[in-house]
């Protein structure tokens, strides 16, 4: 038996074994039954195991306290009339019931919290919904506030809509059962009138109801961004950017308030202060600055994953080296150790997004093995994390300056590398974006389709960086910033420069007329700039491929700034 609960028992020299946080409900059903002896010290450690379920919750010693939290769930319900008690009998022929469930969760600071949660994947599209996308804010829009929070010496706040899916409005009809715990005759189950946690829609149509209500106190929507909004009055100035039900307010410290106020008095929200902690980011301001990082994520890592430290790396790949694909079915991980993989990329991807930059390529190069990784694939994913553990304190540093004519500079670094993939000959495109020498905007990313030449490939990458030099120009206008003209990307193919700047059609560009044309003519209308940079000093260079040492230090000092760990 002790085979069968392998490492949720672990004895003590006085043989009395210890309950260790079962992670399923049937891993504490075999505790249980383990010789009646489990149940001795069970008693102690079982108010510190989540339970599962509604019967286990009130089976426990600690029911009250979940009995309590569960009772005031149901208080919030009604409180927003989230729902109207209909029989059974009277509910339409081609509506079905959907299910429900408790998530029932120890706080860190002690407190119980239940969540009634929809059973949403009963759900069925087209009749219980249609919609379910719902933005948040784009990571490069919320980059652009916290420069302008430093050089304008705004203020920033940050609140929380408490219980915020219950405020979005239905659009359909749904009917759930009875939630457990609830007293309703039988035969009765619930039209819901507003959304719930764990219905499909409810994050569109929580964002839908929070948005109506800002255009309805004076705010307006960004068009290329619709999760940023902006309210002047007088000469005062005030944007939210909305992540779910988490806001960031910048701007005049009058109108935060203001807005802050009118907030209050239609949802219930809680104050959090200065911007400290958004999107899962440290924010930590200083007089000029501000520093971006995501220890949490990091320390997630070593907890997670047993991460040989020995060995120092200087970089977060093996330079040159370019992983292959899997080519037989035996080559791949086993169940377990896929699943290591694919968690351990994804949280990498989350670094590279807000705070890491600097190990884009190298993370790009694993997600692309996702589905079928090998053991040099798993290798190279345990170096990436080994870098990243040992350059903790490498972080996102924000430090903008102001131009001499007061206008804002967005600059641009472009590269590629020719067929770079060896698995399908296809290009990378890699580049990054600074604004007033803060960097905002950067990409890794292997092309659509292959390139012919060279030239071709770092043509790709130009349009590339061109479209998102466009949408942060656009971002800037509905700010009413002034934007330097034109805005000046860098390359280091002359080929590419020369198509950029000539009207001219060859047999190896003839089919590039769309990306030629849409590139040429943002430069006939002096809103970009290409200009040719020498191949050591393309900052964009980190992104198309795994560089030796020196390299890599030089041009992730000019991103991220100098890290003091990297012996």
């Amino acid at each position: 038996k002790e085979n069968n609960i392998e490492n949720k028992l672990i004895k003590e020299e006085d043989e009395t074994p210890k309950i260790i946080k079962p992670r399923f409900t049937r891993e504490l059903k075999a505790l249980s039954y383990y010789a009646g002896i489990c149940l001795i010290s069970m008693e102690n450690d079982i108010t510190k195991i989540e339970p599962k379920t509604y019967e286990e919750a009130i089976q426990r010693p600690d029911k009250d306290k979940w009995l309590e939290a569960i009772n005031l769930e149901f208080k919030h319900m009604e409180e927003h009339g989230v729902w109207t008690p209909v029989l059974i009998a009277d509910k339409p022929k081609n509506k079905r019931l959907i299910g429900s469930k408790w998530v029932l969760k120890i706080k860190e600071n002690g407190i119980y919290r239940a969540r009634l949660v929809g059973q949403g994947y009963t759900q069925i599209p087209g009749l219980d919904f249609t919609d379910s996308h719902s933005p948040v804010i784009n990571d490069i829009t919320l980059r652009i506030l916290l420069i302008l929070w430093i050089l304008n010496n705004w203020d920033a706040e940050q609140i929380d809509v408490e219980t915020a899916f219950l405020n979005g409005e239905l659009e359909e009809e749904i009917y759930m059962r009875t939630p457990k715990g609830m007293n309703l005759p039988i035969g009765y189950c619930l039209l819901l009138n507003k959304s719930i946690y764990g219905l499909v829609q409810a994050s569109r149509q929580w964002w839908k109801r929070f948005i109506n209500f800002l255009l309805k106190i004076g705010f307006e929507k960004c068009a290329k961004d619709p999760c940023l909004l902006k309210k002047k009055m007088e000469n005062n100035i005030c944007f939210i950017a909305i992540y779910v039900d988490d806001c960031a307010l910048f701007g005049d410290q009058k109108l935060i308030k203001q807005t802050i106020i009118e907030i209050q008095e239609e949802f219930t929200i809680k104050l959090l202060g200065n911007l400290h902690h958004y999107v899962g980011c440290n924010i930590m301001k200083n007089e000029n600055s501000i520093i971006i990082s995501q220890d949490n994520i990091i320390d997630d890592i070593k907890e997670e994953f047993d991460i040989p430290t020995e060995r120092v790396h200087q970089t977060p790949a093996t330079p040159n080296q370019i992983l292959l694909r899997t080519e037989y079915e035996e080559e791949q991980l086993n169940k377990n150790l896929h699943k290591v993989y694919r968690s351990g990329t994804g949280k990498l991807l989350y670094l590279t997004k807000h705070s890491r930059p600097d190990i884009c390529n190298a993370v790009r190069e694993l997600s692309q093995h996702i589905d079928k990784p090998n053991q040099a694939h798993l290798k190279a994913l345990y170096r990436v994390m080994n870098y990243v553990l040992q350059t903790k304190t490498r972080n996102l540093l924000l430090k903008p300056e102001w131009n001499d004519d007061d206008k804002f500079e967005l600059l641009a670094y472009t590269d590629s590398d020719y067929a770079g993939d060896k698995n399908d000959r296809k290009s990378i495109t890699g580049y990054i974006i600074f604004l007033n020498k803060a960097p905002i905007a950067w990409k890794s990313k292997k092309q659509n389709t292959v390139a012919l030449s060279s030239t071709e490939a770092e043509f790709y990458a130009l349009t590339e960086a061109t479209t998102t030099l466009l949408y942060i120009y656009d971002i800037l206008t509905f700010m009413e910033i002034e934007v330097k003209l034109p805005m000046k990307l860098f390359i280091d193919n002359t080929g590419a420069i020369f198509l950029a700047n000539n009207w001219s059609t060859t047999n190896r560009t003839k089919h590039m007329d769309v990306k030629y044309y849409f590139v040429r003519e943002l430069i006939e209308e002096g809103k970009i700039e290409v200009t040719f940079v020498r191949t050591d000093d393309n900052i964009a260079d980190i992104y198309t491929k795994n560089l030796s040492k020196e390299k890599y230090e030089k041009h992730a000092t000019n991103i991220c700034g100098k890290n003091e760990d990297i012996n």
